[in-house]
């Protein structure tokens, strides 16, 4: 239960939710098209940092001159975007009978 409640708490934080959602959408992506979805770099680093420990998104080192980074879900991110479209469903069903 205590790695659901991590999970959950990570992808309440701000930009993490966005960083996995445009990683479902999108794919693969590098640390500067990350960081100009969340236009803050503390920000975009925690989050990426968070979310790599929690085995939510994964890691690469791109064989580039310059050692660019890129980013993708795991299959532990796939379900949290499961996760995460259950809930948007649920809230839209409670907006829309109230």
């Amino acid at each position: 239960m205590g790695k659901l409640l991590d999970v959950l708490k990570a992808i309440s934080r701000k930009g993490a939710k966005e960083i996995v959602l445009t990683l479902k959408q999108r794919g693969e992506l590098t640390y500067s098209e990350i960081e100009s979805i969340i236009s803050n770099p503390r920000t975009t680093s925690r989050r990426l940092d968070e979310l790599s420990k929690l085995g939510i998104i994964k890691r690469k080192v791109l064989p580039d001159k310059y050692r660019s980074v890129s980013y993708s879900l795991t299959q532990k991110g796939e379900e949290v975007i499961k996760i995460l479209t259950t809930v948007e469903k649920i809230e839209g069903k409670k907006e829309s009978s109230t």
